[in-house]
């Protein structure tokens, strides 16, 4: 925490220190695509399989880059892991690159945006939202600037690029070239953590956790579903680029903390440490959501700008630090968790004032939305009694021997 470091910043090691890694070509919808893999120091090609880390970039910043920042030679020697660093493409839509450029020029959206090395995140930004935010002269800026996000409804960054489509492309030649097992981890850090998240929410997704790095889940998303996988989030509350409170090409960044654990049905939320900088009033809270075997991990830092990021210290918190411990440490998934749909119903009525019926034996709890256990038992009789809860909307989890299955319902 003493030391900070600038995500744009070429950090100038000897490329002697990057002797194991490889540049690899892909074409994924007649785009030519490269990827940087990393492996171990000791690595023998089949000698035995290995777990990967997926890191995604920044804008304005290569993979090659960003692997120097992230020290991606050390994450393989520690981890015995190989570490992958998909390269995004430049924007090359002329009307979008010219529309940041006038928002930038308006102050409607934060100097720092780049064009190169941008990923297909689902970066969008309403045509409606812009219209409120830009006032009065916004009708003819917008139409005489961006006719084509006008006939839309939006602006979206690297909207032609499949990106989701080139991880998996790039996942899927690695198991031919090298010997990876199932442990597939992917973190990103900005437009990187915002694909890190659109990567999560994808139906092909192949990832066991996920890392986001002053990420946010953008408009394009569908984010109502369940994340379903181990989060751990690294959010500044300072941010200069992605407020905090939201923004145009983000909800607030609280709204979207807050509702991934709901959605996930986590039973408690902790405080697990705190760590403060006098000389520099930095301050990291870790926040721990317990979601089964899907836990979100969340670091909220204060007075720490978009740019910056902590570096590796052994007496503090730094970002590659914690994600290599929430990575490789962490126990993965053992035990199935499912969610029942309501049409579907684990607890019937859904929606009631006394009691429940389960046809499920097994123990018990009841949460509310803010993760505090405020009922449970042993269900031996079919009939969990409710009477003594507040009106309000509450999760319903059971266990079994081979699964944890949740339920929502409402107290009337």
């Amino acid at each position: 925490m003493r030391y900070i470091i600038t995500l744009t910043v070429l950090i100038f090691i000897s490329i002697s220190s990057f002797a194991n890694y490889t540049m690899e070509r892909t074409v994924v919808d007649d785009f030519e695509r490269i990827y940087f893999v990393f492996t171990p120091s000791n690595y023998q090609n089949g000698d035995k399989e290995r777990p990967v880390m997926v890191l995604l970039h920044s804008t304005g910043v290569s993979a090659l880059s960003f692997a120097e920042t992230c020290r991606a030679q050390e994450i393989c020697d520690r981890n015995d892991a190989i570490v992958v660093l998909p390269e995004a493409l430049d924007e090359d839509d002329d009307e979008v690159i010219e529309a940041m450029g006038t928002l930038i020029k308006y102050n409607l959206l934060p100097e720092g945006l780049k064009d190169k090395y941008v990923w297909g995140a689902g970066a969008r930004i309403y045509m409606e939202d812009l219209k409120k935010s830009a006032g009065s002269f916004a009708s003819s800026l917008i139409n005489s600037k961006m006719p084509n996000a006008v006939a839309k409804g939006y602006i979206e960054l690297c909207e032609d690029k499949d990106d989701v489509k080139f991880i998996n492309t790039v996942l899927d030649e690695m198991k031919s070239k090298y010997n990876i097992n199932d442990n597939i981890y992917v973190a990103g850090a900005s437009i990187g953590g915002v694909m890190a998240y659109k990567y999560a929410y994808s139906e092909g997704c192949k990832a066991k956790k996920v890392g986001v790095i002053n990420g946010f889940v953008g408009k394009a998303l569908d984010d109502t579903k369940p994340l379903n996988m181990p989060l751990c989030v690294f959010q500044s509350l300072s941010d200069e680029l992605i407020p905090y409170n939201g923004g145009l090409f983000t909800d607030s960044l609280q709204t979207i903390l807050n509702n991934i654990p709901i959605k996930n049905l986590c039973t408690s939320a902790e405080v697990t440490e705190t760590h403060q900088d006098l000389n520099t009033f930095i301050t990291i809270q870790k926040i721990e959501y317990g979601c089964g075997d899907n836990p979100t991990w969340c670091y909220a830092i204060s007075n720490v700008s978009h740019f910056t990021i902590l570096s590796e210290d052994k007496d503090d918190i730094g970002y590659m630090n914690e994600l290599e411990k929430f990575f490789f440490q962490l126990p993965t998934k053992t035990t199935e968790e499912t969610l029942i749909p309501n049409n579907q119903p684990l607890i019937y009525p859904t929606s009631a004032s006394e009691k429940l019926y389960c046809e499920v034996t097994g123990e018990y709890t009841v949460t509310n939305l803010l993760g505090c256990v405020v009922l449970s038992g042993s269900n031996e009789n079919n009939i969990i009694d409710i009477s003594s809860l507040s009106v309000g909307e509450y999760i319903f989890s059971i266990k079994t021997a081979d699964a944890i299955h949740k339920s929502i319902f409402i107290k009337r």
